[in-house]
């Protein structure tokens, strides 16, 4: 994969998961750093960066996120796991162009069964989401980037303006937790947590059972970010 200059500065460690293509860009650029348009975009822009990876939100922010716990969460990562932004799309977009996400779930197969068992979630736990809170799955802190294979735009900023979100949970609920399957050019390998709408309680009536919900029904809360500030896993 060749790029033009997109970002100037690269963590100087990666943490030791799977071995992951060893081309792509680098994790996190500083501010201010000088960008062009990169010249593997699968619809070539006709103008001046954006925000945006060769200007498509899909392919995530054109400069990763640097600010902690995020920027210690995506050593070793690699946009596109390493493929052109082309090749990645190819892979895993839709003829639409929406994603095409991994069987069973996201979760890994383990002697041929799904790695996946309801768990209640105690009053205290902390949880985490890169993406906006209304989706459907949580990670526990200090899951990698990588180990949780998640698509580019996950690290857009949400309507807030961040693209990560610490959760503390108020009261109980039942989620289907296991290993996160390798996809998305990653090897996955994190733990995971998916809000089953089989699962949901039942004071959730007539609603979705999507993490925005939990958090307006007083379920979760979001917290400061340094709360799931922990030692990545296999750091």
């Amino acid at each position: 994969m060749r790029l033009r200059p997109l970002l100037t500065a690269a963590l100087a460690c990666a943490l030791p998961l799977t071995a992951v293509a060893a081309v792509g860009d680098a994790v996190a650029a500083q501010p201010g750093a000088v960008r062009a348009v990169p010249d593997d975009c699968p619809n070539p822009p006709n103008e001046l960066p954006g925000p945006y990876y060769c200007n498509e939100a899909r392919l995530g922010p054109a400069v990763l996120p640097n600010t902690e716990p995020v920027a210690t969460l995506l050593r070793g990562y690699q946009r596109f796991g390493g493929l052109s932004a082309t090749h990645f799309v190819k892979l895993y977009a839709t003829d639409k162009g929406d994603w095409q996400f991994a069987p069973d779930r996201g979760f890994q197969k383990l002697d041929g069964k799904v790695d996946m068992t309801r768990w209640t979630v105690p009053v205290g736990t902390e949880l985490d989401r890169f993406g906006p809170l209304k989706g459907g799955y949580l990670s526990d802190p200090g899951t990698p980037f990588v180990q949780r294979s998640l698509t580019p735009d996950a690290l857009n900023p949400d309507g807030d303006g961040k693209a990560y979100h610490c959760l503390n949970v108020l009261q109980e609920f039942d989620v289907r937790r296991g290993h996160t399957a390798a996809f998305f050019g990653m090897p996955g390998g994190g733990v995971q947590e998916w809000l089953d709408k089989d699962l949901k309680p039942e004071q959730l009536d007539g609603q979705e059972y999507k993490i925005d919900v939990l958090v307006k029904e007083k379920y979760l809360e979001v917290v400061d970010d340094q709360q799931c500030a922990v030692t990545p896993t296999g750091a």
